[in-house]
């Protein structure tokens, strides 16, 4: 119990001291930061400043080293010095020194001030420049095809056949025509002359075989032959019609003493017309036939012609 007591009597100056001690180490760190937490504005400060006005300012002056020295160890003295447990900071004396006035330095006549707005340079605006056009390509030259001398040479001439073909061919459409025109008026002219005379002759052609002259006698078969001879040596078709070997045509006619064709008439028909028309263009090509002898005497004959391709029958 004794010791305990003992105890207690050494140890109780300790709390005091180390609370006095901390309250000292608190109270120098706010001296030292305290004055850093200010409120610091979150814009900068806007200084007006009248342009009217306004002077150069004065040329500085440079100050002496003395200043300087003492500027700066003023600036050191005034930081905080770091606080550690049980150490007093010396203090220095400082030196005071005094400033010289400066000399007055002739301040430089202010330059006069316009009070005219500056007049701002307008610049021109440049039309802009023309984009440069790419150049068209050229266009690939064409080739023309050789032409062949040789099959230019029978294509003129297969036109040229095939013009004369056409001509050909309006040629014997002209003449089918006439021909047409021809048998119409001769086949008007016979019926109102000769009416008597056919009905005649197709009396005799019923009488005896078609197409033959088995009741003429001698000098009248001679002269038969002699009208056959001469209208075939006017007989003439294309040669188309040639190949066309079954047509045949027989024709009646009555020839008058100075041989000229008083009546004809188709006994039967080839069945083409064109064909018929030939057989009549014959025989009036072939007019005059060939007179009639005196030795028959007869002023007219009476003749049956079987016309084919080839000739006459």
């Amino acid at each position: 119990m004794a010791y305990r007591v003992r105890y207690g009597r050494r140890q109780g100056w300790m709390l005091p001291f180390n609370l006095a001690l901390f309250f000292h180490a608190v109270f120098l760190l706010a001296v030292v930061y305290l004055p850093q937490l200010r409120h610091k504005p979150r814009h900068p400060e806007i200084y007006t400043v009248n342009l009217a006005n306004f002077v150069e300012p004065a040329p500085k002056v440079e100050q002496s080293a003395p200043e300087v020295q003492e500027q700066a160890e003023v600036k050191q003295n005034n930081e905080p010095a770091p606080v550690k447990a049980k150490i007093v900071p010396k203090v220095k004396k400082i030196k005071k020194t005094v400033n010289k006035a400066p000399e007055p330095v002739a301040e430089p006549p202010k330059k006069a001030v316009s009070i005219k707005p500056a007049r701002k340079k307008i610049k021109k605006k440049l039309p802009p420049k023309p984009k440069k056009l790419p150049k068209p390509k050229p266009k690939p030259k064409v080739q023309k095809p050789k032409i062949d001398k040789q099959k230019l040479i029978e294509a003129q001439k297969a036109k040229q056949a095939a013009l004369e073909a056409a001509r050909i061919a309006r040629m014997e459409a002209e003449m089918e025509r006439q021909l047409l025109q021809q048998s119409l008026a001769d086949a008007k002219r016979v019926a109102r002359q000769n009416q008597a005379i056919l009905n005649k002759l197709k009396s005799t052609a019923n009488s005896r075989p078609s197409g033959s002259n088995v009741d003429l006698t001698g000098i009248e078969k001679q002269f038969y032959n002699a009208v056959s001879n001469h209208v075939r040596s006017y007989w003439q078709i294309p040669e188309h019609k040639k190949q066309k070997k079954e047509l045949t045509a027989t024709v009646f006619l009555t020839i008058s003493a100075d041989g000229m064709i008083k009546s004809m008439y188709i006994k039967e028909s080839s069945g083409d017309r064109i064909f018929d028309q030939y057989v009549q263009k014959a025989l009036r090509m072939a007019e005059p036939l060939p007179r009639i002898p005196p030795a028959m005497k007869k002023s007219r004959f009476d003749a049956a012609l079987v016309f084919k391709p080839a000739g006459l029958q």
